[in-house]
Formats: structure tokens, sequence, C-alpha cells
């Protein structure tokens, strides 16, 4: 062995975000922080191919393996406990293979893997970790019933987050990492850029020629992504029936599979109603499937005008925010939580009430004039955005968050 320290990055899920964040953390580790890589997920295989396409120089400091995160608690109190317990043992498996120690272990989607025995927890995977919180959504609270009473999450982080193994916490939310400094006691709290992947591929994918050719030289408004509920897929689709006749294109193009309609529960009609009459309108595209590769999805975000981003329970970070700065659209989102401050400080678009149709049809329409959208892109700061969140940025948050030590 060569003493080159070594870091287990684990992504318990794959659709969506997290593909990206887990290639944008293994790249600032291999590359920015100098230490090789153990990456546990659910696709090894996509994660080496593109090690090995990408930075081949780093190959052998890099090595992959299945980790399957799973619901079933088998001889455990509950599902967490025995993925804590398959990931230890994942991990000294992996160790005797690779032969290498592995010092941290940094886990991206911490919020899956919080329960309510610590104790076990660290007994079934005894070893220094960090974690990336999500949704630490308590410390946003809405409504007057979540402001006066805290859910039960709080202290169950409390007392999670201060056990031995635990060495540090970072959210993507800057606003709540105060709240989450006085809940995590005693532990670095870092506030990690939220990057988004913005390759582009070398021609438009044939979406985004169709899109270009029905909407013939209008503006677009998109709504892309993974069509949960919490999107605002069912307001997007008012705002658009409703601006018929108007100088507007609508899109609306993701995967919305089975997982994704489940989140609409009693709204499901509402959705296929709305749905089946938008199909009818020329102004109005749909694509309802995954948009196959990252470079497609930013190829099209460069085709559209304005992104929607006016999420429903969702006070929190997204990284649609900042490929929309980094593409120079204008967004209309949620008036509330972290991407409200963020748009309001940065003049990147328009906040309204989420879930109101007439306040989407009026920021849409102030957005989709030509005068008012070319004043407020010369007002937009989508450089001053991305100096605070961009790959050398996430370089020194990780070195933080692993090392507790400045880059």
């Amino acid at each position: 062995m060569d003493g080159t320290r070594v870091v287990a990055v684990v992504e318990p899920h794959w659709t969506g975000h997290p593909e990206t964040q887990l290639k944008l953390f293994t790249e600032a580790l291999l590359q920015g922080a100098g230490t090789c890589v153990l990456v546990l997920c659910q696709h090894p295989e996509v994660i080496r191919k593109w090690v090995d396409s990408a930075m081949p120089e780093y190959a052998d400091r890099c090595r992959t393996a299945l980790f399957s995160y799973g619901f079933d608690r088998g001889a455990y109190p509950n599902a967490r406990l025995a993925n804590w317990a398959r990931l230890g043992a994942l991990l000294t498996d992996e160790e005797r293979a690779w032969g290498r120690r592995v010092d941290v272990v940094t886990i991206t989607w911490l919020d899956s893997f919080l329960c309510d025995e610590p104790v076990l927890a660290s007994e079934l995977m005894p070893r220094p970790w960090v974690g990336l919180y999500l949704f630490p959504t308590y410390l946003r609270p809405t409504g007057l019933r979540a402001r006066l009473f805290p859910p039960r999450e709080r202290e169950r982080d409390r007392a999670f987050l201060k056990m031995p193994c635990c060495r540090g916490v970072a959210v993507l939310d800057e606003g709540v990492a105060r709240g989450m400094g006085a809940v995590a006691r005693g532990i670095p709290v870092v506030a990690m850029p939220d990057v988004p992947d913005c390759s582009l591929p070398s021609a438009n994918p044939p979406l985004v020629e169709r899109v270009l050719r029905q909407a013939a030289g209008r503006p677009i408004v998109a709504l892309l992504g993974v069509l949960g509920r919490r999107k605002g897929v069912l307001c997007f689709l008012r705002a658009a029936l409703a601006m018929q006749g108007t100088q507007c294109c609508f899109l609306l193009a993701g995967r919305l599979g089975e997982e994704e309609r489940r989140t609409y529960r009693r709204a499901e009609r509402e959705l296929d109603a709305l749905l089946q009459e938008a199909g009818h309108h020329e102004h109005i595209l749909l694509h309802l499937e995954a948009i196959e590769t990252e470079a497609a999805f930013n190829a099209l975000m460069t085709a559209c005008t304005v992104l929607y981003l006016a999420y429903e329970d969702h006070p929190h970070s997204s990284g649609l925010l900042g490929k929309a700065a980094q593409f120079g659209k204008l967004v209309v989102v949620g008036n509330y939580g972290c991407m409200r401050e963020r748009v309001r400080r940065f003049r990147l678009g328009l906040t309204i009430r989420a879930g109101s149709t007439r306040q989407a049809v009026a920021a849409i329409a102030a957005l989709c004039r030509p005068r008012a959208r070319a004043r407020r892109l010369r007002r937009a700061r989508f450089a001053a955005y991305l100096a605070e969140h961009n790959k050398t940025r996430l370089r020194e948050a990780l070195v933080r968050l692993i090392w507790n030590r400045n880059a």
C-alpha cells in the first residue's frame, strides 16, 4: 500500500440527480483531494466505465462495487439498520479484496440511513463516517403547526449525529446550516455547493429538434426531470392550458412512471385529465419518458426560454437552479425556502405561491415578454451564483467535511 488515504463514497439511490452527484463527488476526491475512492452504488459498472473514459489516469485509484440499498429489515428491527449492517459487511469484503483500508465513509444521501437506533447502527458499521443531509425539512417548517410542534426527527438526528463514528454533516441548503449546527452539536456542519453537470452533446438530440420545430420561435417554458407531484406538475399544466392563445409554448418532459404516479395519490385522476387535455393543444409538448442522458437533458434546457421550478413541499435546493444559471435561463420558483432566497439574492427570476395557477400564469407571462425578459437577463447575477456553486467550491467543501480542514 502507498499510504494514500481512502474514502468510500456510498450512494444508496440512483434515479435522477444521485448519479450526477456521485460522479461529481468521485471526480472531486480523485482529482482535487488526492485520495483513493471506493464507490458503492447500485450501478458500479456505470461509474467504472465513466472513470476509465473520463479520468483514465486515476483508474487505478478507484474501485467500484455493488451496494443494493434495500427495504427488507431481515433480522434487524428495521430496514435502515439492515442497510447499515449490509454496508459494514460490504466495506470489510471490499477492503480485503482491494488491499486498502477505508479511512472515512461518505454517505451522499444520509436521509436514507438515519434511524432511531444510533448505538446499534454504530455497532453494525463501526467506522468514521460523514454524510450529506439532503432534506432536513424540519429546519424549514411551513405552517403554524410545524412551527409550534417540531417533528421528532430533530431529536432523532441529535442523538444520531452525536455518535462517535459521525465526523461531520453537510447540507446543500445553506439556509439551514446554522440550524443544523444546533442539532449536530460538536461536529462540523458544511454548506455544500449544489453543482450541476452541464455537459452538452455534440449535436442536438431528436427531441430537442422536435421541440424547436413545434415552438416555431415562440418562448418555451419547460418543466423537466422526474415528474413526481412535488415538482409542481399539476399547476404547470393548469397554467399551460390557461395560456392557450398566447405566444408561449410549454414543454413537460421527463419520467412519469408508476413510482412517480404514486406520489399524486388522490390527485392522479386530475393529472390524467390534465394530460389528456394538454395532448390536444398545439402549444403544449409532452414527453413523458426519462430523458436518456444528462447531456441530452442539458441540450433540452438550452432550447428553453424559462424553467418552471415552482416545487411544492420542497423548501430546499435543486440542482436545476444551477443548470439554469449556467445556461442563462430565468426561472419561476416557489415563494418559500432555499430557492426563493437564491432567486431573490441573485435575481434569477420570479417567485410565486406554489400551486397558484393565477400567479404561475402571471409570472410566466412576465418572463416571456421580450423586453421584460431582456431587462431581467441583464440584471441577473448568473456569474455570482456560479462562483458559489462550482467544482472548486465542491472540492473545498468535501475536504472540510471529510478531513475537517481547509483545501
